[in-house]
């Protein structure tokens, strides 16, 4: 398992463990001073080899500007297309869940014409969506998504999202400037090549980065992740999708920028948010 799931894995494990036993947790918002509390709400089913879990740490009351796009986020996140209240979180999750089933029993039942039974794995789909970073002004929930059916490996997704409290904006590139310049793409290529580094016994030349790239950028000209970064203790993390930009065995390439070396590239009302 590679560096951004596990990153994005060890936060939700760390929110786990320090959960109360009523599985609702308080979020000051730094503007109105409102509790927002989230709940943790879930959906499980497993029969005849096919399994959907689903664990979200959904928003109930406070300030309802954040609580609202909170909630847009955790749908789109699950696919985008429940048209019902968001307020009644667990009905959006079993929509969502329920669509889930019936793809993977359909995958089953198609595969089972062609494969005997016992040539059959299970088939399962997980989504997790928690809170793993917060500050007075901010606040960033991860997503981390696993697939298996009777592939030869599953697929496992994870990205982040970043709100401001005040009022639910969302932290993405239109907060961050002087995307196209050198100084960007050289913190892109020296992300990624401290990433594969640590596959290698050698130092990363730019030979050995652009053997592990699949692109047709050349390696000083690397893209940005299909998702937009996001605030950590630690700085901001750029993380690429399996497949998005290496091969899967490479997992999910990522690198975590600091606040300081990104703030070039940083919109003044971004600044402002992260308190730089």
């Amino acid at each position: 398992m590679k560096k951004l799931f596990i990153i994005i894995l060890g936060c939700l494990l760390t929110v786990g463990c320090n959960q109360k036993a009523s599985n609702e947790k308080t979020i000051i918002n730094e503007k109105t001073n409102e509790k927002l509390t989230t709940k943790e709400l879930t959906y499980a089913y497993d029969q005849d080899k096919v399994e959907v879990n689903i664990k979200i740490a959904y928003p109930e009351g406070g300030n309802e500007i954040l609580r609202n796009a909170l909630r847009e986020f955790f749908s789109e996140s699950l696919g985008g297309s429940y048209d019902g209240d968001l307020a009644d979180g667990q009905k959006m999750i079993d929509f969502y869940a329920e669509q889930m089933k019936a793809e993977l029993i359909k995958e089953h039942e198609e595969q089972k014409q062609d494969l005997s039974e016992e040539n059959i794995s299970g088939f399962y789909k997980t989504v997790s969506i928690e809170k793993t970073y917060e500050t007075d002004k901010l606040i960033t929930f991860t997503v981390v998504e696993e697939i298996y059916t009777n592939g030869a490996h599953g697929m496992h997704y994870g990205y982040g999202q970043t709100f401001r409290k005040s009022d639910g904006r969302r932290f993405n590139t239109d907060m961050m400037c002087n995307l196209t310049s050198d100084g960007m793409h050289t913190l892109i290529k020296e992300g990624l090549r401290e990433y594969f580094s640590e596959m290698s016994d050698e130092p990363m030349n730019d030979e050995m980065l652009k053997d592990n790239i699949l692109t047709d950028n050349d390696i000083d000209y690397l893209p940005m992740p299909v998702y937009p970064p996001f605030v950590t203790e630690d700085g901001i993390v750029f993380g690429y999708q399996p497949y998005e930009i290496s091969f899967y065995a490479a997992g999910m390439p990522s690198f975590v920028v600091s606040l300081n070396d990104m703030k070039p590239y940083l919109t003044n009302t971004a600044r402002k948010m992260l308190g730089i």
